[in-house]
């Protein structure tokens, strides 16, 4: 294993009610996670769907205040609206064929700030570009069951 890897773990625990789940990080909770109110369900926590849009837009944000800070940009606000597209009848065991996961995910950055339009839209293709959550999703990770 390369040296300069680090590994990040969560525990996610089942509590026992129907789907719902606790994520956990170390000592903090992280969220709960269910079915969610988009998927009709018991909306007892957002869904694992909703938690990977939740991520990127997490992983944008931090990538884009933390760089404009670093460029001396002023920011007034920034908003990230992240949705995606996916076939239900994918998570049916009979569903043959059919991708069960996102076929496409779409974010907008909304950025309220004084400067130049040329350096906002600069700060957003960086962040864009080194957002591992991204990099994440676009390339592929290779995701194994451990033993």
């Amino acid at each position: 294993m390369d040296t300069n890897m680090k590994t990040i773990q969560v525990n996610v625990d089942w509590e026992h009610v129907g789907v719902k789940s606790i994520a956990r990080v170390g000592d903090h909770t992280v969220l709960e996670m269910g079915r969610g109110v988009q998927s009709q369900g018991e909306d007892n926590g957002a869904s694992p769907f909703e938690v990977l849009l939740s991520a990127l837009g997490g992983c944008l944000m931090i990538f884009l205040t933390g760089l404009a800070r670093k460029k001396r940009l002023t920011i007034n606000n920034i908003r990230i609206n992240v949705e995606g597209d996916y076939d239900p009848r994918g998570m049916s065991s009979s569903s043959y064929g059919i991708r069960s996961g996102f076929q496409q995910i779409r974010y907008q950055v909304e950025v309220d700030s004084p400067d130049s339009p040329e350096a906002v839209r600069e700060l957003i293709e960086q962040a864009a570009r080194i957002c591992p959550i991204k990099e994440t999703i676009m390339n592929g990770t290779v995701v194994v069951e451990a033993q």
